[in-house]
């Protein structure tokens, strides 16, 4: 019966080192598992850099392609104009005076827009009567 018991001792001692061996590997892959997780943001943050460094070369790429269009396209309007200029029969615009600048915008930009219900001005109508007191004003108070 001694036999026994100091063998269900063992056992007991043998489980518990079973089940001190199994919680420290449990506590290395948890380690594992956050140093690995630690890794993988690394490596997410590092392939999100990469994206972000590859759209801004694309976005450099785009706009320097942007930029030769843009100079392709103002070069062929000049020879456009030149050649509408030539089939007008007007002169040429001088090659040694500095180009308008095509960018500029319109002076009339900042123009408020022409009044359309403005009756027109009547150049037509008879001179006032200078004896004849003039119309107050629009807007004028009485």
């Amino acid at each position: 019966m001694q036999q026994e018991i100091d063998n269900a001792k063992a056992e007991i001692a043998k489980r518990e080192a079973t089940v001190a061996s199994l919680k420290s590997k449990i506590e290395v892959m948890k380690a594992g598992i956050q140093l690995a997780q630690a890794e993988k943001d690394k490596l997410s943050k590092n392939i999100f850099e990469a994206k972000i460094q590859r759209l801004k070369k694309l976005e450099e790429k785009e706009t320097e392609d942007f930029n030769a269009a843009k100079v392709k396209a103002t070069n062929q309007l000049k020879i456009l104009r030149q050649f509408c200029l030539t089939l007008q029969g007007l002169p040429l615009p001088d090659p040694n005076k500095p180009p308008d600048d095509d960018n500029k915008p319109p002076d009339d930009d900042n123009k408020p827009p022409d009044d359309d219900n403005k009756p027109p001005d009547d150049d037509n109508k008879p001179p006032d009567d200078d004896n004849k007191p003039s119309p107050p004003e629009k807007g004028a108070k009485k």
